[in-house]
């Protein structure tokens, strides 16, 4: 599938610091796979990390949205408390 190997081809880019490059394909990857969770974190990382403060707010507003969903079906575990506390100061801090 051309989403997986965008998706790959953007953590690859990532892990070498290519971070333009990395969010370019990721953002590419998140259109053939909107649901993916691993993905949409990513791309909050690499906004984060690109000063790309609107995109990270609304990824990181995706995660949370996600763990919320998550807690309603099935207690979290620490975890995923932890995360959604994380991705929670994220999104408080970046729309500062």
């Amino acid at each position: 599938n051309n989403s997986n190997t965008q998706a790959a081809l953007g953590y690859a880019l990532w892990d070498s610091g290519d971070i333009a490059q990395s969010r370019e394909m990721l953002e590419q990857a998140h259109k053939g796979l909107p649901d993916d969770p691993a993905l949409i974190r990513q791309l909050a990382y690499v906004n984060q990390r690109l000063d790309d403060m609107p995109a990270t707010q609304h990824y990181a507003r995706l995660v949370i949205d996600d763990i919320d969903n998550q807690a309603l079906i099935t207690p979290l575990t620490p975890e995923q408390n932890q995360q959604r506390f994380n991705f929670r100061r994220l999104h408080e801090e970046v729309g500062r």
